[in-house]
């Protein structure tokens, strides 16, 4: 399944007629808070490499957490919308196949 999304108009002038400035802009704002929240969580007495890679790798997830919040917001709000292609059968569908598979391919070895 492929699955796309494009901005409304609600968010203002776009990038190449795709993308709103706004939506960079926002991330960039988001990244000090992140930092921030990612600090206090990370013990300050670990290594000095050992905070670095921490901090990397938990203000990753803290931008993606709040990346998963904002998104049904935006949807609800209008602001994007999901647009659904789907090129082969459900992704339902083809997981019960692939799992029933992978179990008739299990029991055939015992």
């Amino acid at each position: 399944m492929c699955a796309v999304y494009h901005y409304t108009d609600k968010l203002g002038a776009k990038f190449l007629g795709l993308v709103p400035y706004l939506i960079p802009a926002a991330w960039f704002m988001m990244s000090y808070p992140s930092f921030i929240i990612t600090d206090r969580l990370i013990p300050a007495n670990w290594k000095r490499w050992q905070r670095i890679l921490a901090v990397a790798a938990v203000g990753g997830l803290v931008m993606t957490a709040w990346d998963v919040i904002m998104d049904p917001i935006m949807v609800a709000g209008g602001h994007w919308v999901w647009d659904v292609v789907t090129t082969h059968k459900s992704d339902l569908d083809s997981l019960l196949t692939l799992r029933f598979s992978t179990l008739s391919l299990k029991n055939r070895n015992l």
